[in-house]
């Protein structure tokens, strides 16, 4: 599979619609290319587009599945995460730049689902990363009960013991840790 398995001509899309299924789009070179370097993908993924047309506008409805490989927040260790998610967008043409003033515009719900596309080609692979990097999670944790790193030592806790010296604060000569002696 190649990059431009991903560029979809707009023409080609009939007035019945156009139906793609793609078995592992994580094999395309260069697909994983715009993930964060903390996010990797964790064997085959697939992924389905489905287009009809509605005057300019272009209806997609598809669906995402496969494995995220990412970093615990807490241990720093590798987990993964199982994806599924279908998703819709209303794609239009992209308007030129130079023939439009440069205004500030507010976005409502309804315009997050919509997407432009240039000189009659829709480019599958960014809406696919785009539906991956929206599926991690904001606070990755390997299990629930992650003890994460040592603050002291850096150790994992949920591997090994932490080797940090304890300090009894039951004793009451812990007080004299607090003064300084000058000489």
């Amino acid at each position: 599979m190649s990059e431009s398995d991903f560029n979809i001509n707009i023409e080609d899309i009939r007035e019945d619609g156009l139906h793609l299924t793609f078995d592992d789009t994580a094999s395309c070179r260069g697909f994983d290319a715009d993930l964060p370097e903390d996010i990797g993908i964790g064997g085959p993924l697939y992924a389905q587009a489905d287009f009809f047309r509605e005057g300019r506008n272009i209806h997609l409805s598809g669906k995402i599945r496969g494995v995220l490989l990412l970093r615990c927040h807490r241990c720093l260790g590798q987990c993964s995460e199982e994806i599924e998610k279908d998703f819709y967008y209303l794609l239009q043409p992209h308007e030129d730049d130079d023939t439009q003033e440069l205004r500030e515009v507010s976005l409502g719900a309804d315009d997050l689902d919509i997407w432009n596309f240039r000189h009659g080609i829709i480019r599958l692979d960014e809406i696919f990363r785009e539906q991956l990097l929206l599926q991690v999670p904001l606070k990755v944790l390997c299990s629930s009960d992650c003890r994460g790193l040592c603050p002291g030592c850096g150790r994992d806790l949920n591997r090994e013991e932490c080797c940090c010296e304890t300090v009894d604060d039951t004793s009451p000569f812990a007080v004299l840790k607090g003064f300084k002696v000058s000489g």
